[in-house]
């Protein structure tokens, strides 16, 4: 009797009607896992239970946890809960899965910070030319034009306005990267402007596998320069670093 009972609670079929349904069918296994669509009705497989949907693969991943009619869908209140609201921007609903529907999502994420994706199109934060110019990617790694929704370095501008030309200078473009190259680099660091170290050499020999280009303090000029000539008076060439 009980083998019958619950055999009848997984099939309701409707006096008069066409229509049959069956609860976790077995058909339906692959549709209930991803999506939540545990139910046969008909033939097709729809959802029928917020459980069935809670427990979804759709749900972990796109907030698609809610039942509404036959079918797993995400809400804005859902979205906004979901740690990918802050982390990625998704805390808005469109076509039933939590995406970024307003700049305002994308705003305060890392993204947005780090990388320039500041900007909600088609569900996802991308970046825009004038939020790579303003973001820590563009000044720590000159990462500062926008292609294709992403920031990038396309040129010796961009190189320019990093960290890695100020403090290093790699400054140059050359095929794909920036570089240091020459001494107009080097006088672009900081280094340079406090410490006199303004020449350029292709090679300081602190590696033993391959060339490794610098800035070094090259003569009592590059000490006359400095910082530390005008306001310390260290105005001549040391060892390793200008002296009085």
């Amino acid at each position: 009797m009980t083998r019958v009972l619950a055999a009848f609670s997984l099939v309701l079929c409707w006096l008069g009607a066409s229509g049959c349904e069956e609860r976790r069918a077995d058909r339906c296994k692959i549709e209930c896992k991803e999506h939540g669509r545990c139910t046969d009705r008909d033939g097709r497989c729809v959802a029928t239970g917020v459980d069935d949907c809670r427990r979804s693969v759709a749900c972990e991943t796109q907030g698609r946890c809610a039942l509404v009619a036959d079918d797993c869908r995400a809400t804005a209140e859902i979205c906004a809960a979901r740690p990918d609201c802050a982390a990625k921007g998704a805390c808005g609903e469109k076509d039933g899965q939590c995406a970024a529907t307003a700049d305002a999502h994308c705003a305060p994420t890392e993204g947005c910070f780090n990388q320039g994706r500041c900007r909600a199109v088609d569900g996802t934060c991308i970046a825009r030319q004038e939020d790579c110019a303003s973001s820590d990617g563009c000044r720590r790694f000159s990462r500062c034009t926008a292609k294709d929704g992403a920031c990038g370095t396309f040129g010796t501008f961009d190189c320019e306005r990093g960290d890695l030309c100020r403090l290093q200078g790699y400054c140059t473009w050359v095929q794909d990267h920036c570089a240091l190259t020459s001494r107009a680099d080097c006088e672009r660091t900081d280094g340079c402007r406090n410490l006199g170290t303004c020449t350029f050499v292709a090679d300081t020999g602190k590696s033993m596998s391959t060339k490794t280009p610098g800035c070094v303090i090259g003569s009592d000029a590059d000490c006359r320069k400095s910082r530390a000539c005008k306001e310390r008076k260290l105005c001549r060439k040391g060892e390793r670093a200008c002296r009085r």
